[in-house]
């Protein structure tokens, strides 16, 4: 874990913010509560409401402009539904304000009043429809320049390289009368490096900028009409477009491999729950089978109470047996697999002795069987895979995440058992949501990309396999990597020319 110098626990609403405020600064509002209210107050009780004596609290409640910095830029999305919409608010507010007699200070600004405060900032006014002049007056309209932000859709399919190489060439006509010669073309890519490679195969010239912020490369390789590619981390689904009127394209992973986003999927297997074989007085109920140290399988029948002390009572094939409810270590949860009521042990034989000794050997056999297997593989000598690659490390930055150290921990032991000419023989275990198929995509990447081998991902049902599927296939998407499915809803056809790519190594 790592060290918190500082933890900083805020209130859940303003409301509690409010009381404490009044309270210090000895400010009445007796007249608006109720006896029961004023005494909950005072008692550190929040009453419902607070929220309206903001004004008394302070003379001048500051608002989210008052924390932004100057160099910020408003942008203000159609300025008449935001003039309606002001509107309603605050008619509600003088409704609400009348309800007190007109005793309450007002706190709520006009909007004409918000565009007068904002004015001090850059602002941009978003509308749909293109308009000489706005219907709603703003502070500086005579200072206003209307600019066309109509977009256009780059007309590709997934995977098309040499198309979309030859149309940020300019030398295809995408619309008619239209290409895309001596525009500025950017990149916007979780893989940057691969995606120049593959543009740069068909001639058309790509810079990747590590440095989002390197403003003069990137202004010298448009410059020299070559196309910049940047790298791109966040989870939004991103999609490209050309501005014509600023003769800019934006090319996102979308067109050229088909990905939408490389979030994780919203589907999480249900969490099973916690197998405890504690018994749990709280939890138990007449009926339920119990597993006793000494006397095996029995039937809890019900708990008495004996001279002060608690009992449960539990039924065998030969009897019933009191067990101390202070002694509950002795008893176990019986977890039943079948619908067939289990057979109870005896107290008076010796089958559940033998029971335990024979399960005893068992375990005993296995442990040396194990021995020998490990003695044996520890002889053998396996594959020893090469190091990472520049692909590998541009596929694990892709990752939208920030990785756990468990997760990295785990990745790095499995490159070390790969690169090993050990054979590998490891389990990687953790809880659901807790990022295993992310160490497993990183490994399966490694044992393609460096050494061209095929990889085998089993999965236990047949949405698993489906999600996985497409998960691996967005991942690998930038990459001449070929990812095949096998479950009950391929058909014959397809499960037959599946096999037959992995017979010859396709």
């Amino acid at each position: 874990m790592d060290k918190l110098d500082k933890l900083l626990l805020t209130p859940t609403s303003f409301s509690t913010i409010i009381a404490n405020t009044i309270l210090e600064k000895g400010k009445s509002i007796e007249s608006y509560l109720s006896d029961e209210e004023l005494e909950g107050l005072l008692e550190g009780n929040t009453p419902e409401g607070m929220r309206r004596f903001l004004g008394i609290a302070f003379d001048k409640p500051a608002s989210i402009i008052d924390y932004l910095p100057n160099n910020t830029l408003i942008a203000i999305d159609e300025i008449e539904q935001c003039q309606a919409h002001s509107d309603r608010w605050i008619d509600l507010s003088k409704s609400q304000w009348f309800d007190y007699d007109n005793k309450l200070p007002k706190i709520h600004d006009e909007f004409q009043s918000c565009l007068k405060v904002i004015d001090k900032f850059d602002c941009i006014y978003l509308s749909e429809i293109a308009e000489e002049k706005a219907r709603i007056d703003t502070i500086n309209a005579d200072k206003l320049s209307v600019h066309n932000l109509q977009a256009r859709p780059i007309p590709t399919t997934p995977q098309q390289f040499a198309k979309v190489a030859g149309i940020l060439r300019g030398k295809r006509e995408i619309y008619s009368g239209m290409t895309l010669e001596k525009y500025q073309s950017w990149l916007v890519s979780a893989q940057p490096s691969r995606t120049a490679s593959l543009l740069q195969e068909h001639d058309c010239p790509v810079q990747f900028i590590p440095n989002n912020n390197d403003f003069r490369a990137i202004e010298k390789s448009h410059i020299q009409q070559t196309a910049v590619a940047l790298k791109y981390s966040g989870l939004a689904e991103l999609e490209g477009f050309i501005l014509p009127t600023y003769r800019i394209v934006i090319v996102t992973d979308r067109e050229l491999f088909g990905q939408q986003t490389l979030a994780t999927s919203g589907y999480i297997r249900k969490r099973r729950r916690a197998a405890s074989k504690k018994v749990d007085l709280n939890k138990l109920r007449p009926g339920d089978y119990v597993v006793h140290k000494h006397h095996g399988l029995g039937k809890f029948l019900n708990l008495e109470t004996l001279i002060h002390r608690e009992y449960l009572v539990v039924q065998y094939a030969d009897g019933t047996l009191r067990v101390p409810a202070d002694a509950l270590d002795m008893l176990t949860r019986f977890r039943q697999t079948g619908k067939r009521p289990p057979e109870l042990n005896k107290m008076a034989a010796a089958s559940w002795s033998n029971t335990k000794t024979k399960v005893k050997k068992n375990i005993k056999k296995l442990a040396v069987d194990l021995l020998k297997i490990y003695a044996q593989r520890s002889k053998l000598e396996g594959y020893a895979y090469p190091p990472d690659n520049p692909w590998q490390q541009e596929l694990e930055d892709s990752f939208p995440n920030q990785p756990t150290p468990d997760q990295l921990k785990a990745t790095q032991d499995i490159k070390i058992d790969l690169e090993s000419d050990r054979p590998m023989d490891r389990l990687v275990c953790g809880d659901v949501g807790f990022g295993k198929t992310e160490v497993a995509i990183r490994a399966i990447f490694k044992v393609i990309s460096t050494a061209n081998k095929q990889v085998a991902f089993l999965a236990p049902t047949t949405i698993l396999t489906q999600q996985h599927y497409h998960t691996l296939k967005e991942r690998f998407a930038p990459y001449p990597i070929n990812v095949g499915l096998l479950n009950r809803f391929r058909t014959a056809s397809e499960k037959k020319e599946i096999m037959q790519r992995l017979a010859t190594g396709e």
